[in-house]
């Protein structure tokens, strides 16, 4: 009966980890650099060079690289009969829009140059407002450089709440 009680609270202690356990999303610009990291447990990683796009997978210690641009030979699919019933989605705006609120913004910064300098000027006002607005740097440039920094930070415990509360608050 012990037995059974450990691995019960052995599986729940699991679960909770996957629930609470934050995952990043890490752009920036400068170093061409794009990961998807799930705690230490899981990354992927896109990289970009010389005309081909790789990605990089490693969870818990296994890697593994895929070049995404390679051609490969399609899979034949047998012919199905379609439904002529229209399915309703399962998500609706009101669901997205607040997943997307469920979101949390470490590090942002965006500086923009259209090549154009009266564009720019043009720009600028609302590059002003919305720095003011949200606390993160919003600039235009008049250098020729455009970068982005962005770090994203979510747990799937916060979107499901976001989803499920979205759901029975209507």
């Amino acid at each position: 009966m012990i037995w059974l009680i450990a691995i019960f609270s052995l599986f729940l202690l699991l679960l909770a980890y996957l629930l609470f356990a934050p995952f990043f999303l890490d752009i920036d610009s400068r170093k061409d650099l794009c990961i998807v990291r799930f705690h230490r447990l899981a990354s992927g990683r896109l990289l970009v060079s010389d005309g081909s796009l790789q990605l990089e997978i490693s969870i818990a210690g296994w890697k593994k690289q895929i070049d995404l641009l390679l051609e490969r030979k399609p899979k034949i699919k047998k012919a199905s009969k379609k439904k002529s019933q229209r399915k309703q989605s399962m998500f609706s705006f009101k669901k997205i829009l607040s997943i997307t609120r469920s979101f949390k913004v470490n590090k942002c910064r965006f500086s923009f140059d259209s090549g154009n300098m009266q564009l720019n000027g043009y720009l600028f006002p609302g590059f002003y407002w919305l720095s003011r607005k949200t606390g993160k740097s919003f600039s235009i440039n008049f250098l020729g450089d455009t970068e982005l920094v962005l770090q994203i930070e979510n747990n799937f415990a916060r979107i499901a709440w976001a989803y499920f509360h979205n759901q029975f608050t209507k």
